[in-house]
């Protein structure tokens, strides 16, 4: 059974004979392709076959031998597997509202008000603790930043001088990058539990634009957004709209300059790490590793929970089972042209690229 699953699962390409001899012996000749489609995991029926047309042109054919490596070319370009999937980029935290509002909609008498302050109170504490490990961030910032100035510097941290106290450099960024990660924890979890609190408010506004804002607002999901443009008979001129895209500029322009800094600022502290090392050269590079990889785990842990990925969407794939159940030439027909439309690309291009099916 496994082995059968396995066929079904696969896609293969088959060339007649008589194609093969058309190809051989002349100069133009046509090639007639058919692929065996697969079937879905759900045991729909679809795509048994494509057939299709491809006339090949040789211009200066200079023996069997060349005529052999070129069809054996195009054979392996023209035998891709189809793909039978379109991309679709989605936010983590969008499929979690969708699955947490189908839980709504199924057991609406288990997730209700009570449920729903429990899960405020917990975003609260999650957020004191995040601002607590925020706030030791600072003072250890500035140490590392002190640390870094050639002069001798009359500056005190919490009482610690920078100048005199370089050797506490690995420790603290050591310490630094261990709470960073447990703040990167705290922010994915209070991220979910907001996609929670977010999927409610949604049910709640009933797609009401306006509703759904305030009720955001009063459940802390987002701040006092600006004013709308227009309300009723009275609208903003355009010193407001000004103004607004110089908030919008200013407001991109400091995250990218904050960014940067930050950016730079941590590679400065590892340089000065490696080439002048409080302690031994090995432990230099054991603390900097420390760090690389704190700082990846959480960059990929952030992505993980609350990026934007590709997603396969088999969408289209399913609308082209149920249009062969009920009209199979219209299938027929969307087959031929999915497979015309990748005939007509160059041969680079079907080198690099599988067919794929178009939109109906």
């Amino acid at each position: 059974m496994a082995n059968g699953s396995a066929a079904n699962r696969r896609t293969s390409a088959s060339i007649s004979s008589s194609a093969r001899r058309a190809v051989a012996g002349s100069t133009c000749a046509t090639l007639r392709l058919s692929w065996r489609m697969s079937k879905t995991a759900a045991g729909a029926s679809h795509p048994h076959r494509i057939e299709a047309e491809h006339r090949i042109r040789r211009r200066g054919c200079g023996g069997a031998a060349v005529k052999a490596i070129r069809f054996r070319q195009i054979g392996r370009l023209d035998v891709r597997k189809p793909k039978l999937h379109t991309i679709s980029w989605t936010k983590i935290s969008t499929l979690r509202k969708q699955k947490f509002d189908a839980l709504l909609s199924k057991h609406g008498e288990i997730f209700d008000e009570k449920f729903i302050e429990m899960v405020q109170k917990r975003r609260e504490r999650l957020l004191n603790l995040t601002l607590k490990l925020t706030a030791i961030q600072v003072p250890i910032l500035a140490f590392l930043t002190f640390a870094l100035i050639p002069v001798d510097a009359s500056v005190s941290v919490l009482g610690i001088s920078p100048a005199t106290n370089r050797n506490l450099r690995e420790i603290l960024i050591v310490f630094s990058a261990i709470t960073g990660l447990l703040a990167v924890g705290l922010s994915v979890n209070r991220q979910t539990l907001s996609d929670i609190v977010q999927a409610y408010v949604d049910k709640r506004s009933k797609s009401d634009n306006e509703a759904n804002e305030y009720l955001s607002i009063g459940h802390g999901l987002s701040f006092a957004s600006l004013p709308n443009s227009d309300y009723g008979l009275l609208s903003f001129g355009r010193g407001y709209l000004m103004l607004l895209l110089l908030l919008i500029f200013l407001v991109i322009s400091l995250f990218i300059i904050t960014v940067g800094a930050a950016l730079a600022l941590h590679v400065l502290i590892l340089r000065d790490i490696y080439y002048y090392p409080s302690y031994s050269h090995a432990v230099s590079l054991l603390v900097i590793s420390l760090v690389i990889a704190c700082d990846l785990l959480g960059l990929i842990w952030t992505l993980l929970a609350t990026g934007f990925w590709p997603m396969q969407n088999l969408e289209r794939l399913h609308a082209l089972s149920r249009i062969e159940e009920k009209t199979p030439q219209r299938a027929k027909e969307i087959y031929k042209e999915m497979a015309m439309r990748y005939y007509k690309k160059p041969w680079l291009l079907r080198l690099i690229t599988r067919p794929r099916l178009p939109k109906f």
